[in-house]
């Protein structure tokens, strides 16, 4: 019976979800729910799927657990949708903002909600069935010459998903413009110094601007740690705890968890901290208003253009620059992963990594004329 389908029931609804439910460990591809594979007293590996649309559960067995859940995914592509060709991409993406809203985070639900009158608004009353690869492929061409790639990707994210969701046996192709490498303008070392000196006695600038110079933090965060200063700073043994970050939520702004979820303790200079001690830490009720506020203190003080992040990238380039290993930097900035930090520092990496080697040949050179000089004197 190995890679052969062994069984088919018509278990509708409850009784088959509480089974998938039971044994956890589930996967979602296109409608059909299928489980991680299971051991049986055979031997041989189980993986079962339940489609929800024919109200159908299949068993897959085969002696080797990849090849049941390699069974259990094939079913999951092949399996057909309820063809629904008279309804249109406006009703299909309502249907799937419904379903995935609350799993966003609300800026995002707020994005998308605009999307259907600022990006969609030439698809919603056109049937998916005459989405082709060819149309798509021309909106998608257009949308690339207003917005960059990576927005474009996003903007199409839902459309693909409508389609694979709510059209039967769709395969959509369609090549998204290609992705610019990020190009980082880097303020100089004199650029920030100017902006110490010249936030040192403005009580609004001169602690977030530390904070993210020598903290690496971000804006948000920044914001935050104003509020919650008393259980997240550690004046004695210099660290701070990163726990949340501020966020717009509707018309307010609200703590949240930080971005990637990475919530972390970090030692910071003692001079940032005695900063705090002295002039305490500012409350930032809104960080737009401030990163507009902050771009008008740098005008007004002839300091050469940066973004308030800015700080943060002089701060993690800084820290790559002095040597500090790559995955110290990833998670004291708090980043999801190094290969965003390879990507942005890509240069920066370059150099220290030279240097490195650098060190390392003047090191042999110098072993091997000590060995040298020791050859030379015992013959």
């Amino acid at each position: 019976m190995d890679g052969k389908h062994v069984s088919e029931e018509d278990n509708a609804g409850c009784g088959t979800l509480r089974i998938l439910y039971f044994f956890g460990a589930y996967l979602a591809m296109e409608g059909v729910f299928f489980m991680n594979a299971e051991l049986l007293p055979s031997g041989n590996w189980r993986a079962r799927a339940y489609n929800r649309y024919t109200k159908k559960q299949k068993s897959f067995t085969s002696s080797s657990k990849k090849e049941a859940l390699r069974l259990a995914r094939a079913y999951a592509n092949d399996v057909s949708k309820p063809n629904a060709p008279m309804m249109t991409f406006g009703e299909a993406y309502e249907l799937y903002f419904e379903a995935n809203k609350n799993g966003w985070a609300d800026s995002t639900k707020d994005e998308r909600e605009k999307w259907k009158t600022t990006k969609y608004s030439e698809l919603l009353n056109i049937p998916l069935d005459e989405l082709t690869d060819e149309f798509l492929q021309i909106f998608v061409d257009k949308l690339g010459k207003t917005v960059g790639p990576k927005t474009v990707r996003n903007i199409f994210s839902p459309i693909r998903s409508c389609l694979l969701r709510y059209r039967k046996k769709v395969n959509v192709c369609v090549d998204m413009p290609a992705r610019k490498k990020r190009k980082l303008d880097l303020p100089s070392q004199s650029t920030v110094k100017a902006l110490l000196r010249a936030v040192e006695n403005n009580e609004k600038f001169c602690i977030p601007v530390y904070t993210a110079t020598f903290g690496c933090m971000r804006r948000g965060e920044i914001a935050a740690l104003g509020d919650l200063i008393d259980d997240h700073i550690d004046f004695q043994n210099c660290t701070i705890f990163v726990e949340f970050t501020k966020s717009k939520s509707g018309r307010n702004w609200i703590l949240k968890e930080p971005k990637n979820g990475e919530v972390r303790t970090i030692q910071v200079p003692k001079i940032l901290l005695d900063k705090i001690k002295e002039k305490g830490f500012p409350t930032i009720d809104n960080p737009n208003k401030f990163s507009s506020d902050f771009s008008e203190f740098v005008r007004n003080s002839g300091i050469p253009h940066l973004r308030f992040h800015d700080l943060r990238h002089y701060c993690a380039a800084r820290m790559l620059s002095l040597g500090i290993p790559i995955s110290v930097v990833q998670e004291y900035g708090g980043w999801r992963d190094t290969k965003v930090l390879m990507e942005i520092y890509d240069y920066v990496i370059k150099e220290v990594r030279s240097d490195s080697l650098n060190k390392w040949t003047r090191y042999a050179n110098r072993t091997c004329q000590k060995l040298d000089m020791q050859i030379e004197i015992a013959i």
